[in-house]
């Protein structure tokens, strides 16, 4: 009766091993850059852009991925020092991208910078993050391929400290020339 107990109790805690690992390695996982470029971009159209870079820091792909830019006003709720946000959508060039490459090629020498992208917007996100009762919400939503699980990963701008003239450098770094 005790072996019995105990190859129960082994193979939940098994499988309670296996599904929390595999959980936690086929979530995707993106990093978004924490500050904003602001300027024109190579092979564009000559007008200024706000771009903000993501890159998928997950070995798999990553599938319907959405992109998704708010302005966020706070505004006093009736409760003293409590405070209401409410999000209006920002218009991006580009909301969404079928698929994203994992980060895995990077590390065998074919970096062709497939796992990162550039978001752009033509909205003036200098003079909303210069209120300080403004600020600019980013958020990715992606899908993992094989087992479905979505993650929704957020950025919050709140000054316009975080918007630098240049644009990004190339690969997985976040770092604007």
């Amino acid at each position: 009766m005790n072996d019995i107990i105990i190859s129960v109790a082994s193979s939940f805690v098994a499988s309670f091993l296996f599904l929390y690992a595999i959980l936690i390695i086929y979530k995707p996982k993106f990093s978004i850059s924490s500050t904003i470029s602001y300027g024109k971009i190579s092979n564009g159209d000559g007008q200024n852009w706000y771009s903000i870079k993501i890159c998928n820091k997950s070995l798999f792909p990553a599938y319907d991925v959405k992109f998704e830019l708010h302005q966020g006003e706070f505004s006093t709720a009736g409760t003293p020092g409590k405070h209401n946000r409410r999000l209006t959508k920002l218009p991006l060039v580009r909301d969404n991208v079928s698929y994203i490459k994992g980060s895995f090629s990077s590390y065998f020498g074919n970096d062709t910078a497939e796992y990162a992208c550039r978001v752009r917007t033509g909205e003036d996100l200098r003079s909303i993050l210069t209120d300080d009762h403004k600020e600019v919400v980013f958020q990715v939503t992606s899908r993992h391929g094989l087992t479905g699980l979505t993650k929704v990963h957020t950025m919050v701008y709140s000054n316009s400290n975080a918007i630098v003239n240049g644009s990004f450098e190339y690969g997985m770094k976040m770092v604007v020339n």
